[in-house]
């Protein structure tokens, strides 16, 4: 009987020392797809991520700012306050929202790149959860090679727009200032063809003369 008891025992053991091999093989063919716990094999695409997103920001960026700055020129002309105060002020306010915007986007492709290792990384450890409950090294390694070109996939369309949203918003202020200046000379001129246009200032005077 302690016999009978012993091989059903050591038949036990050995079944789960092939289980936790079986589980051993597994998760390295894993972290083997993974690029071993350096990422390395995916690094080139975690830089490729970085680099992409940051550029497509960076290009919206000056392309708001030469649209913005048009437009600023325009009404400033228009206004006869190029070179003056306004003008100063305005091109301040736009190299200092543009220096901003191109920080920006520099963190908005290194946040894209976190975000494509930390998904991979939770495909990982899913995988590898998955692991204990049996999935052989072939099953492992395809999982893995599909769940890496899912997350691959998703971080591509980072790159397909800009999400550095609208920098110079408003910052129209110079040309409605310009605008605001306009209307303010016509409002005055308007005046004073409505006040005095028909009456003669002797007619609006009330008191004697001489």
């Amino acid at each position: 009987m302690s016999g009978g008891g012993g091989d059903g025992g050591d038949y036990a053991r050995q079944m789960e020392q092939e289980r936790q091999q079986r589980v051993a093989q597994a998760v390295n063919k894993i972290n083997e797809v993974f690029g071993g716990k350096d990422h390395t094999v995916r690094q080139d695409l975690y830089n490729q991520q970085k680099k992409a997103v940051a550029d497509l920001n960076s290009q919206e960026v000056r392309r708001q700012f030469d649209e913005t700055a048009r437009a600023n020129r325009f009404g400033l002309a228009r206004a006869g306050l190029l070179g003056g105060s306004a003008d100063v002020d305005s091109q301040a306010e736009l190299a200092r929202r543009t220096d901003e915007g191109l920080m920006k986007a520099t963190g908005l492709g290194e946040q894209s790149s976190a975000n494509l290792r930390e998904a991979d990384e939770r495909t990982r450890n899913n995988l590898i959860s998955m692991a204990q409950s049996g999935i052989d090294t072939g099953q492992a390694a395809q999982m893995a090679l599909a769940g890496m070109d899912v997350n691959a996939r998703n971080a591509a369309s980072e790159r397909s727009g800009s999400t550095i949203g609208n920098l110079f918003s408003n910052l129209a202020w110079a040309y409605l200032y310009g605008q605001q200046m306009a209307g303010q000379n016509q409002g005055r001129a308007g005046n004073y063809s409505s006040g005095f246009g028909s009456v003669s200032p002797h007619q609006r005077y009330g008191g004697q003369i001489g």
